[in-house]
């Protein structure tokens, strides 16, 4: 288990890319989202496992009050940031968790010009252990927000309660202009073109990959070899190469392969980005569907984990996930 010590943190008056301490070690009273209270124990064994556990090879995705997960109103998939790697920092209360973080363009502003000051952690209950009395302890991390609420209160901040030296932060906003400037020169804007006019036109870019992206996957999907496919199957692949291209394509290789057929069809150009995965109205039935295939898929990854570490080779939770995607589809 990777550990880090105090001086390793990322400053209080200038924070950037590094490490950030991201949960509050102890028991959390929660909430469900149906009003079902239990206790989030944060302990040296949870830290541990959810470090082990790892992120995923493209890092963690981290936004803006859980925007990206959002149960009612729009989502928001832009990434703020982009957890890289976890780490346990030991201290005297007990083990701490702790997150090497990137910021993108959009959320370096945030947390240097105090706008957001601290983290909101997202676990799985399917991901937890039961230790009974409503008590669960997080086995893996699978969300990160900014927030100013955060659900577990007393981590570490990102930034100090007191406003940086007048030098420093003039100094800081220069530097903020410089990366707009950037930014805009990046997306054939005008060097004075302000955050509303670059936020505009990044969404409308997004749009249209994703308008690209479904029709690449409308493509792939009403090609001669899969017009047998069933809906079932159809969707899910379409969710695949929406979410994770490369691993979609080979799905639908493999499918076309047992077929006996061909080459795929030709493909359009890379539009979809791993982690790009458009919101979907579902109905009741289907989400209990989607509910027993995600407890398929974790109980089926736990299993791929605990068979690689037998034969001695390195397998973290988010790889697991994905061997265990293609052996439940080759069933």
């Amino acid at each position: 288990m990777k550990t880090i010590t105090l001086e390793d943190l990322q400053p209080w008056e200038n924070p950037g890319d590094g490490w950030y301490n991201i949960e509050r070690w102890g028991e959390h009273p929660q909430q469900t989202a149906d009003g079902k209270k239990y206790i989030q124990v944060i302990d040296d064994e949870a830290v541990r496992a959810i470090v082990e556990a790892g992120v995923p090879e493209e890092g963690l995705l981290t936004d803006v009050e859980h925007v990206s997960v959002a149960v009612t109103g729009p989502r928001d998939s832009r990434a703020y940031g982009w957890v890289r790697e976890l780490a346990a920092l030991p201290t005297a209360e007990g083990l701490q968790l702790c997150a090497r973080i990137e910021w993108t363009p959009l959320g370096l502003p945030l947390v240097r010009d105090r706008i957001y000051k601290h983290f909101s952690t997202v676990y799985s209950v399917e991901l937890c252990a039961d230790l009974g009395g409503g008590r669960l302890r997080p086995l893996q991390l699978v969300g990160l927000a900014l927030t100013n609420q955060p659900n577990n209160p007393g981590q570490r901040p990102i930034t100090n309660s007191q406003a940086a030296p007048l030098n420093d932060n003039t100094n800081q906003q220069d530097n903020n202009m410089e990366e707009l400037k950037k930014i805009a020169a990046k997306l054939g804007l005008p060097e004075d073109a302000g955050l509303d006019q670059i936020l505009a036109t990044l969404d409308a870019l997004m749009a249209a990959e994703q308008e690209a992206a479904e029709a690449e996957a409308e493509t792939l999907l009403n090609s001669e070899e899969l017009k047998d496919l069933p809906d079932e199957a159809r969707k899910d692949l379409k969710d695949e190469l929406l979410t994770n291209r490369d691993l979609g394509i080979k799905m639908i290789n493999l499918l076309i392969n047992r077929k006996g057929g061909g080459a795929p069809p030709a493909t359009a150009p890379r539009y979809a980005r791993p982690g790009f995965r458009p919101a979907t109205k579902a109905t009741k039935g289907t989400v209990s569907m989607d509910a027993e295939r995600g407890r398929l898929l974790t109980n089926t990854a736990k299993e791929i984990q605990a068979q690689e570490r037998n034969a001695g080779r390195t397998c973290s939770f988010w790889k697991a996930k994905n061997m265990a995607k293609s052996r439940l589809r080759q069933k």
